[in-house]
């Protein structure tokens, strides 16, 4: 299955096979995104039901989800799977020159994004919404995201943490008009822990496990990145309004691994054209089994 770009006013679909135009004003989209990685789906070992996953699919796509589009366990962990006839259908149908046939779309409501480069397009972030002990922390996010002065990581990671945030406990009400906090607030019983992830970043340089990468420039690679947290995390998060989101080290290391493993990148059709990083619920289960 491929991740195509439509007009991102509307969001991000999955389709079947081949490039996909789409227009948004003047401006036309040709883009093909490949969700690789075995790690962005390989959520077995989760406690949630797929069937709370389905009913959450159907919550936030609506019938943006094609009927022939599920979620259910597979031999490489849970994730999205399409019915064969359908996948035979638009097969036959692109072999025909027809357009591909939309499988899933998720609303760009429920997608977080930075941009990589100023001015800095994301998620937006309402400072006056929610409950009003969480008004600093909202302006805080808000500051850190229009800034400069940290890497989109950090800023990414941000907006994850503050969606997942307890915050959607303690005022329901206010969190469900936040339909990016009311969507990824349960979504994340659906990712992996820490220990579930095989990114780089969890490796540390002494460990016996970064010996076993058997790769120099991988094992430096990975030696490098427990200084970096350290720093970020002293310099955006402790001691200050956003340590909320990350009380620890392993809280920021959680949420740079999940990005690490599936963030995807889009180009926006702006002028000039500018690069956002995405990372787009369900979507990121759609390459958990090559078969």
């Amino acid at each position: 299955m491929l991740l195509n770009q439509t007009s991102f006013i509307r969001g991000i679909s999955l389709n079947h096979g081949g490039s996909y135009a789409s227009t948004r004003g003047s401006s036309v989209l040709k883009s093909r995104f490949f969700c690789h990685g075995a790690a962005r789906a390989s959520l077995s070992s989760t406690s949630a039901s797929s069937d709370g996953l389905s009913g959450l699919l159907a919550e936030v796509c609506g019938e943006a989800a094609s009927s022939s589009t599920h979620v259910r366990e597979g031999r490489c962990g849970r994730g999205i799977f399409v019915d064969s006839d359908a996948l035979q259908d638009a097969y036959a149908q692109k072999s025909q020159g027809d357009p591909m046939r939309e499988l899933l779309r998720v609303p760009m409501e429920s997608l977080l994004y930075v941009g990589t480069e100023p001015p800095y397009t994301h998620t937006h972030v309402q400072d006056d919404q929610g409950p009003a002990q969480t008004h600093h922390l909202r302006h805080a996010l808000k500051s850190l995201m229009e800034g400069e002065e940290a890497h989109w990581s950090v800023k990414l990671a941000a907006l994850l943490l503050w969606a997942i945030h307890p915050e959607a406990e303690t005022c329901a009400e206010a969190v469900a008009k936040d339909k990016a906090k009311s969507c990824w607030s349960r979504y994340r019983a659906f990712l992996p822990e820490l220990h579930e992830m095989t990114s780089l970043l969890c490796f540390q340089s002494e460990s016996d496990a970064c010996a076993a990468l058997q790769d120099a420039q991988l094992a430096y690679e990975a030696g490098t990145y427990p200084a970096t947290l350290d720093k970020w995390h002293r310099k955006f998060f402790a001691g200050g309004p956003l340590a909320e989101l990350a009380a620890s080290e392993a809280d920021l290391l959680w949420a740079l691994c999940i990005l690490r493993t599936r963030s995807l990148t889009l180009t926006l059709p702006s002028d000039p054209p500018q690069q956002v990083m995405v990372l787009a619920p369900f979507v990121d289960m759609a390459n958990h089994d090559s078969n």
